[in-house]
C-alpha cells in the first residue's frame, strides 16, 4: 500500500487567512482562526490527526492536489519530496503528532501591501483591494473563469471573507505559544502581505527570539524588499536566530518589474545594497522567481535581472494555479521558441563562474521549469483565458503589456499574441 509521509502534515502549521493549514500549498481548511489560534489548540484537531492519517495510508487529501499532481505526472519535484518526513513523533494508528514534532510554521499578520503583483489577489495583497475597488466583475471575467478578478481566488465563494487580520496581541500570544509548547520547532516563515509594511513583524520576531530553541532555528520571511525598514534593527533580530534568510519576491527584470509587480527596481536595489552592507553572515539573501507565463515570456532576460543583483540565492517556484498564469501555457502555441528561451538562460548560466552560489542554485530551478513546461498539459481555453486577463489588467492597472515585453506583440484589436523574435 502506498504511503505519503509529509514533512508539514506530520510536523508543520500554516495560517493562511483565517484558517490553518499544514503547508503553503495545502487548502483545506484545518483550524478556523475564530475557534482557536493558539497552535496547542488545534495541532491536534480532528481535522489535522485526518489530514496526516490520510497521507500516512496513501490517500491525497483534497487540498494536497498541487503535490499529488507533480509526483503522478513526474513533472518536477512536489514540495512534499522537497524535506523528509520525521515521522518519529507521529503514531501512525491514531495520527497524534506530539507538540515535540512541531517543526515548521508559516505566519501570515494581514494582507496589507505595497504592491499588487499580476499573480497575486486580494487574499494577500490589500494593494489589490485597491485596484478592485469600483472594478464589478463582468460576463467575461466569469466566462474565463478569471477567478482574481471575480473575488474567487482562494475562495470557496466571493461572499466568503478571508482577510488575513491577526493583530499584534495575537501574534504575540501565538509566539510565547510556541515558545512555551513546541521546544523542537525548526523553522519560521513569515509571509504577506509585505510583512516590512505590517507592525506585527518586529515585536513577533524579537518575543520567538525567547525561544528555548532560538539558536537553531532557521527563521525566513518573504518580502518585496520595496518597503521603507531599518536594516540594522532588522538584522539585530535576525542575529538572535540560529540562521536566516531574507526571501525577495522578484519575478521580473528592470524591464517587466513595474509592470509585473508595480514597485520600484531602484529601491530594491538600493535596499538590498544597504542590508548587504550590514547583515551578519548568518542571513542569507535569495532572490525568488515565481514562474508563470509572464516570466516565460522574457525569461533570459529576467535571469539576467537576478544574476545582477549579486545575492546569496536564486530560487525558481511554479505558479501552478490560475491555470491562465500557468508557465506551460506558453508551450502551447510558442513551443520552439520557449525553449529555446530556457536553453538560451541555462547557457547565460554556464558563462558565469560554477563558484557563485546562485548560479549553481539558479541553474537546478532552470531545469526543473523546462521539465514542467515540457510535461504539463495546457489547454486552448486557457490560453483564451490569458488574453482576456491580460486585457483586463491593462485597463484596470492603466498600463499596456506592449510598453514592457520585447520578445512578443499583443494585437489586441484581433486578440493575437505574436511573436517578436
Amino acid at each position: 500500500m502506498s504511503s505519503y509521509p509529509c514533512y508539514y502534515a506530520l510536523g508543520g502549521i500554516n495560517l493562511k487567512q483565517k484558517y490553518a493549514t499544514s503547508c503553503p500549498q495545502q487548502s483545506d481548511r484545518l483550524q478556523w482562526m475564530s475557534d482557536g489560534y493558539l497552535p496547542s489548540q488545534y495541532f491536534n484537531n480532528k481535522n489535522f490527526i485526518n489530514h496526516r492519517l490520510d497521507l500516512l495510508n496513501g490517500n491525497w487529501p483534497k487540498g494536497c492536489d498541487m503535490c499529488q499532481y507533480v509526483e503522478e505526472q513526474d513533472s518536477g519535484v512536489s514540495m512534499r519530496q522537497e524535506v523528509p518526513a520525521d515521522t518519529k513523533y507521529t503514531d501512525f494508528t491514531t495520527g497524534i503528532t506530539k507538540f515535540d514534532g512541531l517543526k515548521t510554521i508559516e505566519i501570515r499578520f494581514s494582507n496589507s501591501c505595497n504592491m499588487a503583483c499580476l499573480h497575486c489577489s486580494q487574499a494577500f495583497s490589500s494593494g489589490w483591494v485597491s485596484k478592485l475597488k469600483r472594478y464589478q466583475p463582468d460576463e467575461i471575467d466569469k466566462e474565463h473563469n478569471l477567478i482574481q478578478l471575480t473575488g474567487q481566488m482562494h475562495r470557496e465563494s466571493k461572499e466568503e471573507d478571508l482577510r488575513i487580520d491577526l493583530n499584534t496581541t495575537q501574534a504575540i500570544e501565538i509566539a510565547e505559544d510556541l515558545n512555551k509548547n513546541f521546544p523542537n520547532l525548526e523553522r519560521v516563515d513569515f509571509s504577506g502581505g509585505e510583512v516590512l509594511y505590517q507592525k506585527q513583524f518586529f515585536p513577533t520576531l524579537q518575543k520567538l527570539a525567547e525561544h528555548p530553541n532560538a539558536k537553531n532555528i532557521y527563521v525566513m520571511f518573504h518580502t518585496n524588499f520595496n518597503a521603507p525598514f531599518d536594516p540594522v534593527a532588522l538584522n539585530e533580530c535576525l542575529e538572535k536566530f540560529g540562521s536566516s534568510e531574507v526571501k525577495i519576491s522578484i519575478d521580473s527584470s528592470p524591464q517587466i518589474y513595474q509592470y509585473f509587480r508595480g514597485g520600484s527596481w531602484k529601491t530594491l536595489q538600493e535596499n538590498i545594497q544597504k542590508f548587504k552592507e550590514v547583515r551578519s553572515k548568518k542571513t542569507k539573501i535569495c532572490l525568488v522567481c515565481t514562474t508563470g507565463v509572464y516570466q516565460i515570456m522574457q525569461f533570459k532576460d529576467v535571469l539576467q535581472g537576478l544574476i545582477d543583483l549579486e545575492c546569496d540565492y536564486i530560487d525558481y517556484s511554479i505558479i501552478y494555479t490560475p491555470d491562465y498564469l500557468n508557465p506551460a501555457l506558453m508551450m502551447l502555441h510558442f513551443g520552439e521558441q520557449t525553449l529555446k528561451e530556457l536553453n538560451s538562460a541555462i547557457g547565460l548560466l554556464t558563462t558565469y563562474s560554477s563558484k557563485r552560489s546562485d548560479i549553481f542554485i539558479a541553474y537546478q530551478g532552470v531545469k526543473s521549469i523546462r521539465k514542467y513546461v515540457t510535461k504539463h498539459k495546457v489547454y486552448q481555453k486557457e490560453w483564451i483565458a490569458l488574453k482576456e486577463y491580460i486585457k483586463k489588467t491593462d485597463l484596470i492597472w492603466k498600463q499596456d503589456f506592449n510598453d514592457f515585453f520585447t520578445n512578443y506583440y499583443f494585437d489586441k484589436l484581433n486578440n493575437r499574441i505574436l511573436s517578436n523574435v
